[in-house]
Formats: C-alpha cells, sequence, structure tokens
C-alpha cells in the first residue's frame, strides 16, 4: 500500500468525518424551527395567496409592502404607485405598532376578538381588535391577491388573531425556557460534533502513522545512488571486455 493511498484514506474519512457533523447541525437546525413553528405551521398564514399570477391588477403600477409581527410577515398592504391619499409607510407602521401594542399587553387568547365589518361611510371591509379599529382592507389590497374584499379582510382577521395568540406565547416564561433548552441542546450537539471529530481524527491520524512505519520496516532495502552508478559502471566495463575479445 503506498503512502498516496493512504494519505487518500485518510482525507477520505476526515471528509466524512465532517459532512457527518455538519448532517447533525442541520438536523438540530431543522428540529429547533420546527418546534419553534409548530403552532404557527396550523395557522392560515400559509394559505394566503403571496402576489401571485392571479392578481386582477397590474402589480408593476402599484407599491406593496409586508406588515410584520415579531419578524414574521402576516400580509401584504399595496397601494397606487402614484397619487397616494395616505403613505404606504405609515399605513404599514401604524398597523405594525397597535399590534406590538397588543402583543405586549396582557390580553387574554380566548377573549380575543378580531372582526371585519363593513365601515357604512367607506363601504369598504374594516378590522377591528377588541372593537379598536385597526385598519381598511381597500380594493387594491384584495385584488392584489386575487380575492373580494370581505373575503380577503376575513382572511386577514384569522391571520391577526393566529399571529396576536402566537405572539403572547412567545412571551411566556414557560416558552422562553423552551426555547433556550432547545439552545442548549443545538449548543450540546454541535460540541459532541466536534469532539467527535477530533477523536475520529486522532485515531485515523495514529492508524496512518502505523501502516506508514510498518511499509517502512518490511520493504526491501534500496540500493543508494552510488552502489548504483559502480554496478552501472561494472557492466560497461565488462561489455567492452567482451566487445575486445571478440575482435
Amino acid at each position: 500500500m503506498s503512502n498516496h493511498s493512504i494519505q487518500s484514506k485518510f482525507y477520505f474519512w476526515k471528509k466524512c468525518l465532517h459532512a457527518s457533523v455538519l448532517c447533525i447541525l442541520a438536523i438540530a437546525l431543522s428540529l429547533s424551527f420546527s418546534s419553534s413553528q409548530s403552532a404557527w405551521g396550523q395557522s392560515e398564514f400559509f394559505k394566503l395567496n403571496w402576489l401571485t399570477g392571479q392578481s386582477a391588477v397590474n402589480v408593476s403600477r402599484i407599491d406593496h409592502a409586508g406588515v410584520k409581527l415579531d419578524g414574521y410577515q402576516l400580509f401584504v398592504l399595496a397601494a397606487p404607485t402614484f397619487n397616494q391619499r395616505f403613505p404606504l409607510e405609515q399605513r404599514v407602521q401604524g398597523i405594525e405598532e397597535e399590534l406590538n401594542r397588543i402583543a405586549n399587553s396582557n390580553f387574554e387568547p380566548n377573549s380575543l376578538q378580531v372582526v371585519s365589518s363593513i365601515d357604512p361611510k367607506s363601504d369598504q371591509p374594516v378590522i377591528a381588535i377588541n372593537d379598536r379599529y385597526l385598519m381598511t382592507v381597500t380594493t387594491i389590497d384584495a385584488q392584489l391577491q386575487g380575492r373580494d374584499p370581505i373575503g380577503w379582510a376575513n382572511q386577514i382577521a384569522q391571520v391577526l388573531r393566529d399571529a396576536l395568540v402566537r405572539a403572547r406565547q412567545e412571551r411566556q416564561p414557560q416558552f422562553l425556557i423552551n426555547r433556550g433548552l432547545i439552545a442548549a441542546g443545538i449548543i450540546l450537539i454541535m460540541l459532541l460534533g466536534m469532539r467527535a471529530i477530533v477523536y475520529w481524527q486522532d485515531r485515523l491520524k495514529l492508524k496512518q502513522e502505523t501502516i506508514e512505519a510498518q511499509i517502512e520496516h518490511t520493504s526491501p532495502p534500496y540500493l543508494d545512488a552510488v552502489a548504483v552508478t559502480d554496478l552501472e559502471q561494472q557492466l560497461n566495463q565488462k561489455q567492452r571486455a567482451n566487445l575486445s575479445d571478440l575482435q
């Protein structure tokens, strides 16, 4: 077995170990993400029709911005690119501030009321949380999703309720403890993975050194350069002598 073959196997197993640890870390992160998303994953958030080709308006002629809570995008608001009576950014900011205020309050999830109704003055759907006005669902908001305003307002109301309940749960001490335990578990898996890499690297290195030592011990002695030169000179002299005898 040549040194090149030994080194190739050594580096092959080394890469395998690195890949194994990366897989372990990926699985750990996936479990963490899945656990943090389990409650939210059942909400209507994933059923929303985000900016698909089914829109009834020309998307290039309107501005749109997402409303977020705790970093999660809940839905999209829209407004004409030109002649905006109320800036889209201010509209999004006002809704997000109100949602954060409610999420940080000590509301009871079972008594949380998120209701959509028709405003008699504007004849457009409006959404209120616990009888407090939050937003108006415009025709463009709904058309951007390929929906009618009333149906889209009802969809948003359900999304808002799920998001607020989830935000409330994430602010509870038990949830924070669980999140800390998950983080600790991920760190532990990372440390164990790194320890496994070091352990197997040491074993492979020791095995490589052992094989190299066996090869050096069992391989036949090689002629050094001086001995080879002397042998060539003797052969040449013998050949010249044989030629002389033939002549």
